[in-house]
């Protein structure tokens, strides 16, 4: 698995940090042959938020975005959580590619 990308806040999002996430998303979903119905169903999010996330109108939450990246085959590796988090089995818990 692949090391996703950084990640921006979560919530509304504005025009200067959407490109990372937003297109990265998008176009691995495209490279991937996938449609918008294919990987809501796979990451288990409606396909309306995909749409958004997409556009660069939202940031997905964490859960979605754990679930996003599983769905497409890559790993969330998340820099700076407390390590009694890591590899705990939470469910923001990330494995690293060690």
């Amino acid at each position: 698995m692949n090391d996703f990308p950084i990640l921006p806040k979560q919530g509304r999002a504005n025009n200067n940090d959407t490109t990372g996430v937003c297109k990265w998303i998008r176009a691995q979903r495209i490279v991937q042959g996938l449609t918008q119905k294919q990987l809501c169903d796979s990451a288990e999010i409606p396909r309306s938020a995909l749409c958004r996330y997409e556009r660069g109108d939202h940031h997905p939450s964490l859960g979605s975005l754990i679930r996003i990246a599983k769905a497409l085959n890559y790993d969330l590796v998340l820099r700076g959580i407390a390590p009694e988090v890591q590899n705990s089995g939470h469910p923001y818990s990330c494995e690293t590619n060690a």
